[in-house]
């Protein structure tokens, strides 16, 4: 999957909140019950929406080794079911190369620079991925995505997940830009 195909499948939940915000605005006591619920279908599609630009990308990354390896690849992670953390996605990168576990580090520390945020580093000096906002705000959304697949939590207004959603895409960016 092409960067630009990334970019542009993510970029497409902004059109998505605005329309619900348009259709089922805030404010209103009787649409409340109903945009928690959209809030809910939000996050899932958001997840659901992670997961296969992994997917394409693993795939993509394969085939351009081989095609045979692109068949393989994508029988492979046909499932791929929520394994998309962050040491999920580590996981993939290093099976590829260790290379490409550097290269998505460095992507991940271009965007986390991006967005303002400090960046968080150990005593060495050394960057601490886990808790740069943006991989913060991308665990926060599967979780949330978790809770109400399986539970029905309701824990999370629109507003919050498209919140996690600028923060927690550039997790998926990096990892195409990564592997690209």
């Amino acid at each position: 999957m092409a960067m630009p195909d990334v970019s542009l499948i993510i970029s497409e939940m902004k059109f998505l909140v605005s329309n619900i915000n348009s259709y089922v605005p805030a404010g209103s006591p009787s649409n409340n019950s109903f945009r928690s619920e959209l809030s809910g279908l939000l996050i899932v599609s958001l997840a659901a929406t992670y997961e296969n630009c992994v997917k394409e990308i693993l795939v993509e990354n394969a085939e351009n080794h081989h095609p045979a390896f692109g068949k393989f690849a994508e029988k492979q992670y046909d499932k791929l079911n929520s394994r998309v953390g962050l040491n999920d996605l580590y996981g993939y990168a290093n099976k590829l190369g260790a290379s490409l576990t550097a290269k998505f580090n460095q992507e991940l520390l271009k965007a986390e620079r991006r967005t303002g945020s400090v960046i968080a580093v150990d005593q060495n000096g050394q960057p601490k991925y886990n808790k740069f906002k943006i991989v913060k705000e991308y665990h926060r959304l599967l979780e949330c995505r978790h809770a109400f697949a399986h539970s029905r939590q309701k824990n999370t207004t629109i507003e919050e997940a498209y919140n996690m959603h600028r923060y927690g895409r550039f997790v998926i960016l990096s990892f195409a830009r990564a592997l690209n």
